[in-house]
């Protein structure tokens, strides 16, 4: 509603007053911090996050979950705009397994280990380990040949 207030008078300057009016209407709104509180839409975040980038992570967890149950409860604009999003992530955001790590782990000798499976910290399945980094689990080759997946170590990339 607000946006296309804004819309229909993009072609005149806004005055103080109206401004003030958008504004205020703005504030009614709040936004959920992903990681902190909720505050109004109009409220900066000290931490210093600009709420646009929180309102977008939000956007998108919300456009996936409707997306998930139904392509088509997305309008195809949206549907496309998000599509193109969610096709880089998934290109960037790829498992790996029987690989040397994407990333340094500490535990790990390219002559002794073999990579089980890696999984990259990923927005478009909502999962992040440490700091935005990957999970990473590992065995021995000698405890793969004879089947001892008790010795599996999982570690988090740095």
């Amino acid at each position: 509603m607000v946006a296309e207030q804004v819309r229909a008078t993009s072609d005149q300057q806004l005055s103080q007053d109206e401004i003030a009016a958008i504004t205020a209407e703005l504030a009614k709104y709040e936004i959920i911090y992903p990681r902190t509180q909720q505050a109004p839409l109009t409220t900066h975040n000290g931490e210093g996050c600009l709420w646009t980038w929180d309102f977008e992570c939000l956007r998108l967890d919300r456009a996936r979950h409707a997306y998930s149950k139904s392509p088509d409860a997305l309008p195809p604009a949206m549907r496309s705009y998000f599509e193109a999003i969610w096709k880089d992530q998934a290109a960037h955001e790829m498992a790996g397994m029987g690989h040397i790590p994407f990333s340094f782990v500490h535990q790990f000798d390219m002559d002794k280990d073999v990579t089980l499976l890696e999984l990259p910290t990923s927005n478009l399945m909502g999962w992040m380990f440490g700091d935005v980094d990957n999970l990473v689990v590992t065995i021995r080759k000698e405890d793969l040949a004879a089947g001892r997946f008790d010795a599996v170590r999982v570690q988090v990339s740095n």
